[in-house]
């Protein structure tokens, strides 16, 4: 009976403990900044072709 009443009394107080903390209080992520990169149209339309085919060597290896 002893280390059931000690087992019961634990989960109170961690149940006291998780109802009690505030989970507003973590800051938001609010905005996120991308960088921007400037690809010509012609690369750009090369390397998608190439990857839907699934050739992702041969996108790697296109001049930049």
């Amino acid at each position: 009976m002893g280390a059931c009443s000690f087992l019961l009394i634990g989960a109170v107080v961690v149940a006291d403990r998780f109802a009690r903390k505030n989970f507003a209080r973590r800051p938001a992520i609010t905005s996120i900044d991308f960088a921007e990169v400037k690809i010509p149209f012609d690369f750009a339309e090369n390397a998608l072709t190439l990857l839907r085919r699934g050739e992702y060597a041969a996108t790697a290896r296109l001049p930049s």
